[in-house]
């Protein structure tokens, strides 16, 4: 289906060439028929031509279409290859971004895993603190009671 769309593309094309729209400019265009084709004939050896135009051989007809041919299939080769040089860019660029997320969130989660043994570090020193209160208060009341016993000695000894 391809092959025969291209050529029909192919001998239109050439046909557009053979016989361009210039030569009939003094004519009125036919009714909207279809693929406007021109006027074209098959001539014989010593034939003359119902109208004027130009006229090839066969291999000038066999090479026209081939060149024409060969420029449609090069003009599709290098569209489906700059549709591929982009579909393979956006997909690098796909790529690179998918990788950079995975590299931010693999960051993200061990940044959170630091912080979190951060605080359960601090949570143990603060809650593991002994808590020397009681004694300080039992040794003040041994101290005062020391001291003043010295001093109720001291006072006594004084006096004597």
């Amino acid at each position: 289906m391809n092959q025969q769309m291209n050529k029909l593309i192919a001998i239109i094309l050439t046909l557009a060439l053979v016989f361009p729209a210039t030569v009939f400019a003094d004519e009125t265009p036919p009714e909207n028929t279809g693929v406007d084709l021109g006027t074209f004939t098959i001539l014989k050896k010593d034939q003359k031509a119902p109208f004027a135009g130009f006229l090839f051989d066969q291999t000038g007809i066999a090479k026209i279409l081939a060149e024409t041919e060969f420029k449609l299939l090069e003009l599709n080769l290098k569209h489906d290859f700059e549709l591929q040089k982009s579909d393979a860019l956006w997909q690098l660029k796909l790529d690179n971004s998918a990788a950079s997320l995975i590299t931010l969130q693999e960051k993200h989660t061990t940044l959170l895993g630091i912080k979190d043994n951060e605080i359960e570090r601090l949570t143990k020193i603060a809650v593991e603190q002994n808590d020397y209160s009681t004694l300080w208060f039992v040794g003040g009341i041994i101290l005062g009671v020391g001291l003043t016993v010295a001093t109720v000695y001291g006072v006594a000894a004084g006096l004597e």
